[in-house]
């Protein structure tokens, strides 16, 4: 069977970069994202007057394959850091790739030629002799594909898979992580000594300075996002945002040697920020009933994974097609 109209349920790295490799062989792609844009863990958010990553702030490439993709994008800048960990220590240099203006770019751009519907939550797939109808969350049948892939994380995929028993139970099996982020936007430079810090810390994980923004002629502004680790995170998942955020800000002026002239502040809890997942499968594909899952749950974790994942069901939707 051919697949030449396919629904992609979510629009983060891996929707994103399967929509691309769709489109390029010619087929008709429809993607539902519950949020009003693109990005997924890698969006973006409104800080003050100007906006800033709200997710991987960057991209670290452990293969030559990921890494050479990366440089082939317009969006791509690469960069040498020198990090330090938070009692002031130099770290190797790191190297990383990050999108410009903002991690999101990367993904609007790969989407485009999609009918991207935003703001719409999808509830179930019901596959059928024709194809895959598709229901929201107000119990809607939007639309008939003629397959249809799911590139959200585990948790929410369950009910998404679940005409597929199998593939349902796969993804209970996957453990996800939460993690707490903020954002601070500052008038005056903070005076710290490094724009990355990470290591080991009673709460944070790490620390990036963002790219400085100006607006309306004023001054730069110093962004910074700070994350904090998993098991702070996990631990204090259920408390207030403005609690979160005080502790956030108290940890991080022990890195900075002035007091901090704050613009603009948001907190956010990743509650699926990354996976631990006992898969060995790339991917999932049902052929009979032409639904399947993609992303970074699968057998390799973070942005990269979720890349690989989805050219590799890319490769298996398009040999199928192109096997007809």
């Amino acid at each position: 069977m051919t697949y030449n109209d396919i629904a992609i349920v979510g629009a983060g790295l891996a929707g994103a970069s399967l929509a691309h490799r769709l489109l390029k062989a010619g087929c008709k792609v429809t993607i539902y994202e519950k949020s009003r844009g693109t990005g997924g863990r890698l969006a973006r958010c409104k800080i003050g007057q100007t906006t800033a990553n709200l997710g991987a702030p960057w991209f670290e490439p452990r293969s030559s394959a990921f890494r050479h993709w990366l440089t082939q994008q317009p969006e791509i800048q690469h960069f040498n850091l020198s990090p330090r960990d938070f009692s002031g220590q130099s770290l190797p240099q790191l190297e990383i790739f990050t999108a410009t203006p903002s991690q999101s770019s990367l993904t609007r751009r790969l989407v485009e030629g999609a009918a991207l519907q935003s703001s719409t939550r999808i509830a179930r797939l019901q596959p059928g002799r024709k194809g895959v109808l598709i229901e929201d969350d107000q119990g809607r049948v939007l639309a008939s594909h003629d397959a249809a892939i799911i590139t959200v994380p585990a948790p929410q995929a369950i009910a998404l898979l679940s005409s597929k028993d199998e593939f349902a139970t796969q993804a209970a099996r996957v453990i996800p992580q939460p993690k707490w982020v903020t954002v601070v936007s500052l008038q005056q430079p903070s005076g710290a000594t490094s724009s990355c810090f990470s290591g080991r810390h009673p709460l944070l994980s790490r620390v990036v300075k963002q790219p400085a923004s100006t607006h309306s002629g004023g001054p730069l502004r110093e962004t910074w996002l700070l994350e904090a680790n998993a098991e702070w995170s996990d631990r204090h998942q259920n408390d207030a945002s403005h609690s979160v955020t005080v502790d956030m800000l108290q940890s991080f002026t022990q890195l900075t040697d002035r007091a901090l002239d704050i613009t603009g502040l948001r907190s956010h809890l990743w509650l699926y920020a990354q996976h631990t997942s006992p898969l060995t499968e790339n991917f999932l594909w049902c052929p009979e009933q032409r639904i399947g899952a993609c992303g970074d749950w699968f057998n390799r974790p973070d942005s990269e994974g979720a890349w690989f994942s989805a050219n590799l069901l890319a490769d298996k939707l398009l040999d199928c097609t192109e096997s007809q």
